[in-house]
């Protein structure tokens, strides 16, 4: 994933070009010592702003459409679909990502969405949900297991709490305190 994230990360450090309805940033930028070059671009659609990435690897490959995307206008959710790379032009992860507009709180999902794999359908989530006792959560779910392993905790003590009914084998919280040491759960 080193190219296309790079690639995003620089986009927005160039200008973008107006053409045909569309704001196009084309620049070029290397990862590993290698050269590459991007192109994102963004369209207005009834959804929102739909964002595709296309990258160039010198010597290797050309235009090679690594992500697609749509967010909505207000910039307080979207969807990214990810290509697993030019070798193998098939989705293999869907983000789904919501925040506030005041940026408090979020959340972001990371979904397998590889076909005829045991673990289609997995994801993880992370969040930050402003509320108390505990303001940040992961949610880890195994497809293959049918198990959610939740993580909860407070960012500011970093007390917390998990539950994990395949490993624990019961569906108690445990919880931890402010020094991360096990304490009984309140």
């Amino acid at each position: 994933l080193a190219p296309p994230v790079a690639a995003f990360v620089a986009a927005f450090s160039h200008q973008p070009v107006w053409s045909d309805g569309v704001w196009t940033w084309p620049y070029d930028f290397n990862v590993l010592g290698v050269r590459h070059s991007a192109r994102l671009e963004a369209r207005s659609v009834s959804a929102g702003i739909q964002w595709d990435m296309y990258i160039s690897k010198e010597g290797e490959y050309t235009d090679f459409h690594w992500y697609t995307g749509v967010s909505n206008i207000s910039g307080t959710a979207g969807t990214w679909s990810l290509s697993r790379g030019p070798t193998s032009p098939t989705a293999f992860i869907d983000i789904a990502w919501n925040r506030a507009s005041s940026g408090a709180t979020y959340d972001i999902r990371y979904t397998n969405v590889v076909t005829g794999t045991n673990e289609y359908g997995s994801y993880l989530t992370y969040g930050v949900t402003g509320g108390t006792p505990y303001d940040a959560f992961y949610h880890l779910y195994g497809a293959q297991a049918a198990n959610l392993t939740e993580i909860e905790w407070n960012r500011t003590t970093k007390a917390g709490r998990t539950r994990d009914p395949a490993y624990f084998q019961d569906s108690a919280w445990r919880c931890w305190a402010t020094d991360l040491a096990n304490t009984t759960c309140q």
